[in-house]
C-alpha cells in the first residue's frame, strides 16, 4: 500500500501542476473550474424542481442530476485522459521500478476518477441541496454523498477508454493529424448534439411536465436504469445504494483487469510514438519574419487536433448555426418562436444572433495556449533576432486572423439571410471584430501570466492548463456580462446603438491590453 501511495501521489502531483499555473494559482483554477459544474448543478435543480414538484415527481431530479454530471464529467476529462493514463515524464523511471503493472495503471485511473470525482460531485450536491429544501428531506445531502463517491466511476472509466483509444488511434496511423482530426472532430460533434438533446429535454421538462415525468420514467426503467438507481440512492432506498455501490467497483475492476497484462507493452509503445509530435519546428522561408511566424503558428494549428479542436470549435458551430439560419430564411422568427413559446419580434431575432455570434467567437483562442505548446523548443524562439513583442504579436495576429474571417462571412450571410438593415449588419460586423481584438490580446495576457512550457503532452496545455480555461471561458464571460447588462439595466437603449457603445469599450480593452503586451511582454519572455 506504501507503493500504491506513492504512485497516487505522483499521479495526483501531475494533475494538479497540469492545472495549476504556479503557487498561489491552485485555488484560483480550481475556482474557475468548478464554476461551469456549480453553476449547471443550481439552474437545473431550481428549473426542474418548480417543474415537477406540482406533479409529485420530484424523486425523478436525482437521478436527472447524476445523469447530468456523468455527461458533463465525460466530456470535460475524456480527451484529457490519455494523458493521464499514458502521459507523463517518468514512464520509463517507473517501469523500471519493481511495481506491479496493474498497481500503476490503478495509480493512474485513480487520478482520472478523482478528475471526475470533482466535476461528478459538484453538478450532483448542489443540487441535492435544492432538492432537499423542496422535498423536505433534510438527510439528501448526506444520503448523495456516497453515490457521488461511487458514481463518479462511471463516467471515469469510460474517459479512460475513450482517451486511451484516441492516444492508440493517433500514435499508430500513418497519417495521423488528418485521422486524428476527423476523429476529434466526429467526437466533439457527437457530444454537442448530445448536449443539444439534453438542453431540449431540459427545456421540455420545464414547459411540458407531465410528458417529462413519464419520459423520465421509462428512461430510468430502460436504458438509463442505472441513473435511476443512483437517484433512488439518493432518496434513501438501500437496494438502489447497494447497486451503486457495485456499479462504482465493478467497472473498474474490470478495466484494471483486463489492461494490466498489457499495459507495459503499450505504456512503452505509447510512451515513444506519442512523443513524437506531428508538427516540428523547422525553418521557415519567408522574406517577412511575421509571415515567417504566421506560418509556423499555422503549421502547429492544423497538425495538433487537440489544439485545433479547442481553440476552434466555436467556428464551427458558428458555421453551423449559419448554415441552419440560412436554410430557415424567413422562417428562422417563427421557428425560434414556436422553440422558445415567447413572441418574439424581428430585433429579439438580431439579438440572438449577435449574442450567438458573440459567444461563439469568443471561445477561439489560440493565444491563451500557442506559448505554452512551444514547450522545449521555446529557447529557439527567444534565441532569433526578433523583438519579443513581434514574437507575441504574430500569435495575436494568428488568433485573429484564425476566428475574424470565418466570422465576417458568418456575419455577411446572416445579415443577407434575416434582412437586417446596415446599421444592424454594420454592429455585428463591428462588435464581433472588438470581441475576436479582445479575446486574443487577453489570451495571451493570460498565457504569459501563466504558462505551462514543461507539460508532458499537449493534452494538458489545450485542455487543463489554467491559461486554457481563462481564454475560453473568459470570451465567453466577457460576452455574458455584456448581454446580462444590456437585458438587466440597459434595455431602455437601441440595440445597435449598444452595440457601438461595447465596440469602443471593447476597442479602448484591446488598445490597453497591446500596451500592456508591448511593454510588459518582453519582460515576461526573458523570464521563462
Amino acid at each position: 500500500m506504501k507503493a500504491f501511495r506513492a504512485l497516487l501521489r505522483v499521479s495526483m502531483t501531475a494533475l494538479l501542476r497540469s492545472i495549476s499555473p504556479g503557487r498561489g494559482g491552485l485555488a484560483l483554477a480550481v475556482g474557475v473550474l468548478a464554476l461551469v459544474p456549480l453553476l449547471l448543478s443550481l439552474s437545473l435543480g431550481a428549473a426542474l424542481t418548480a417543474a415537477l414538484a406540482p406533479l409529485g415527481a420530484l424523486d425523478l431530479l436525482p437521478g436527472f442530476l447524476c445523469l447530468m454530471g456523468a455527461l458533463l464529467a465525460f466530456f470535460l476529462t475524456a480527451f484529457g485522459a490519455g494523458g493521464l493514463l499514458f502521459g507523463g515524464k517518468d514512464n520509463d523511471l517507473l517501469l523500471a521500478l519493481p511495481i506491479p503493472d496493474w498497481m500503476l495503471l490503478a495509480s493512474r485511473l485513480l487520478a482520472v476518477y478523482l478528475e471526475n470525482l470533482f466535476l461528478f460531485a459538484l453538478t450532483l450536491l448542489p443540487g441535492m441541496v435544492v432538492y432537499s429544501l423542496a422535498a423536505a428531506r433534510p438527510l439528501g445531502l448526506l444520503l448523495a454523498l456516497p453515490v457521488a463517491v461511487f458514481g463518479a466511476v462511471v463516467p471515469a472509466v469510460p474517459a479512460a477508454l475513450v482517451g486511451w483509444a484516441l492516444t492508440w488511434v493517433t500514435s499508430r496511423a500513418r497519417h495521423s493529424a488528418l485521422l486524428a482530426n476527423l476523429g476529434y472532430g466526429a467526437v466533439m460533434l457527437g457530444c454537442f448534439a448530445l448536449s443539444i438533446g439534453v438542453n431540449l429535454s431540459t427545456r421540455t421538462a420545464v414547459a411540458r411536465g407531465e410528458l417529462t415525468v413519464r419520459a423520465l420514467t421509462d428512461a430510468f426503467r430502460g436504458p438509463m436504469w442505472l441513473f435511476g438507481r443512483m437517484g433512488a440512492a439518493c432518496t434513501g432506498d438501500p437496494a438502489a445504494l447497494a447497486v451503486t455501490l457495485l456499479a462504482g467497483v465493478l467497472p473498474a475492476a474490470v478495466f484494471v483487469g483486463a489492461l494490466q497484462g498489457r499495459y507495459r507493452r503499450l505504456l512503452t509503445r505509447m510512451s515513444a510514438r506519442a512523443g513524437h509530435k506531428k508538427y516540428r519546428l523547422t525553418a521557415q522561408r519567408r522574406a517577412v519574419p511575421l509571415a515567417a511566424l504566421l506560418r509556423k503558428e499555422a503549421g502547429r494549428f492544423f497538425n495538433t487536433p487537440i489544439y485545433l479542436f479547442n481553440t476552434a470549435f466555436g467556428l464551427i458551430l458558428l458555421a453551423a448555426f449559419t448554415v441552419f439560419t440560412c436554410l430557415q430564411g424567413d422562417r428562422m422568427l417563427t421557428w425560434l418562436a414556436g422553440e422558445t413559446g415567447l413572441a418574439l419580434t424581428g430585433a429579439d431575432l438580431y439579438g440572438v444572433t449577435v449574442g450567438t455570434v458573440c459567444l461563439l467567437l469568443g471561445t477561439v483562442s489560440t493565444t491563451s495556449v500557442s506559448l505554452s505548446l512551444e514547450g522545449r523548443c521555446f529557447w529557439l524562439l527567444k534565441s532569433l533576432p526578433i523583438p519579443a513583442s513581434r514574437l507575441l504579436g504574430a500569435k495575436v495576429w494568428f488568433n485573429l486572423l484564425v476566428g475574424w474571417p470565418v466570422t465576417a462571412v458568418c456575419s455577411a450571410a446572416l445579415w443577407w439571410s434575416q434582412g437586417f438593415t446596415p446599421l444592424q449588419g454594420a454592429a455585428l460586423l463591428l462588435v464581433s471584430a472588438g470581441v475576436a481584438a479582445l479575446t486574443s490580446l487577453g489570451g495571451a495576457a493570460a498565457n504569459l501570466r501563466f504558462p505551462r512550457l514543461d507539460a508532458a503532452n499537449d493534452t494538458i496545455v489545450c485542455k487543463q492548463s489554467l491559461s486554457a480555461v481563462l481564454g475560453i471561458f473568459g470570451g465567453m464571460a466577457l460576452v455574458g456580462v455584456g448581454i446580462g447588462l444590456y437585458l438587466g439595466l440597459l434595455s431602455a437603449l437601441s440595440l445597435e446603438l449598444y452595440l457601438l457603445g461595447c465596440t469602443a469599450v471593447l476597442a479602448l480593452g484591446s488598445l490597453l491590453l497591446a500596451l500592456w503586451l508591448r511593454t510588459a511582454g518582453p519582460r515576461y519572455i526573458r523570464e521563462l
